[in-house]
């Protein structure tokens, strides 16, 4: 039977784009993209790769599975393959069986690469429990119940490539362990989930007992979130909010562009209303919604303003403090966040370090490459992929 020419045509476009509007974690690698492409985007690699991965080797950008993790989501037991996305193989377990990348728990940075990007809705990072099993395949068991880290986007795209990094504070493990990254489409039903293998220092002692717990049935509607009962020596919530902030104090250089500082709050818990607002500082300093929105010197009040963006103008120096005050019937809670941009300004072209891989560049830093000078845009780490020239999502040349 020979088919219409036409109709042949129209499904190659289909699949093509359907391959490439997708996206990964590139640092620490992803399970999938250590299959196969992993020194196609970091060319310095030397370390071992994942084997037997499937078809999913050629398309790490494509482990797409319905959204609401973990009310919905992938199956348990298909959380790696992102319900066998390309095959089952992303599912296997066994403690020998992917390659680690070694992590510390602390501030960590979380690198995506996007072939072609989505309206995104916001980022999301679990972490299995301590004492989760990696002999067992992967369920929501597996890991905490609650995000350590979750980034909103508010609908933005990223940048195509290298375009997203997010700083989070990883918390306290010990030996083995996953770490899953959750990218949420804003304008479809589905999300990316990536699992990531990580090695902390010490031996996590697996619980052999863990049960499974089902997935939801995805015809259904998803559940609302269940809080984990209270413990005996706890009280019943009848208080103002937790404010939790991940990080209180940031430290940037100078930028000859306009830039935007994430301030992040989304950890909060028992809120019904947010204020933030600058108490030090000067008018080059203000707030901001999110990437692209208006600014402002005055207070900003919402009730879904987990997460604000500290603008600073072009140029400017010095440093700033904001305040969060959170509420609820029952009270409020402050707490506060400094910015500090420093001068990095450089007498002479000579006194300008070189461009090179593996080194981590912030917002500002400045380099030299092929004569020129270039100002960073965005927080990663150097690759000879992404150099100046050609990285024009993450440097700006200046001279």
């Amino acid at each position: 039977m020979k088919l219409n020419k036409i109709a042949i045509a129209i499904a190659s476009l289909v699949v093509s784009s359907a391959a490439w509007s997708h996206g990964f974690v590139m640092d620490p690698p992803s399970r999938a993209l250590l299959c196969d492409k992993i020194t196609m985007h970091n060319p310095g690699y030397a370390g071992e790769k994942n084997k037997n991965c499937g078809n999913i080797q050629y398309e790490p950008q494509s482990l797409e599975a319905p959204k609401g993790y973990p009310a919905s989501g992938p199956k348990d037991g298909q959380i790696g393959s992102a319900n066998n996305t390309r095959g089952p193989e992303l599912d296997a377990a066994g403690k020998d069986r992917w390659v680690k990348t070694e992590i510390s728990a602390g501030k960590n940075q979380f690198h995506w690469y996007f072939t072609a990007p989505h309206p995104t809705t916001k980022y999301e990072y679990f972490i299995t429990k301590n004492n989760w099993n990696p002999e067992q395949p992967l369920t929501r068991a597996s890991f905490e119940n609650k995000p350590f880290c979750t980034i909103q986007a508010d609908g933005s795209r990223p940048g195509a490539g290298a375009s997203v990094t997010h700083i989070c504070d990883v918390p306290e493990r010990e030996g083995y362990q996953e770490i899953l990254a959750v990218w949420t489409v804003d304008d479809t039903s589905n999300a990316f989930y990536n699992v990531i293998d990580v090695e902390f220092a010490g031996h996590n002692t697996p619980d052999e007992s863990t049960p499974d717990v089902p997935t939801p049935d995805e015809t259904l509607p998803a559940p609302p979130p269940v809080e984990p009962p209270l413990n005996d020596d706890e009280e019943v919530v009848n208080a103002a909010p937790a404010i939790h902030i991940v990080q209180d104090h940031l430290a940037v250089n100078k930028s000859s562009i306009n830039a935007g500082y994430e301030m992040d709050a989304s950890g909060t818990q028992g809120a019904t209303l947010y204020k933030w607002e600058r108490v030090e500082g000067t008018a080059e300093f203000q707030l901001q919604s999110k990437q692209g929105s208006p600014t402002h010197t005055s207070p900003q009040i919402g009730k879904e303003l987990k997460t604000m963006r500290a603008w600073v103008k072009a140029g400017a120096t010095g440093k700033a403090k904001y305040r969060l005050t959170a509420s609820n019937a029952h009270g409020s809670t402050t707490k506060y966040i400094t910015i500090e941009v420093k001068d990095n300004d450089v007498a002479q072209d000579s006194s300008v370090p070189a461009f090179a891989a593996n080194t981590a560049y912030s917002i500002g830093d400045k380099v030299s490459y092929k004569g020129h000078i270039y100002i960073c845009l965005n927080v990663h780490t150097g690759a000879n992929h992404w150099s100046p020239d050609v990285a024009v999502s993450l440097w700006k040349m200046v001279k």
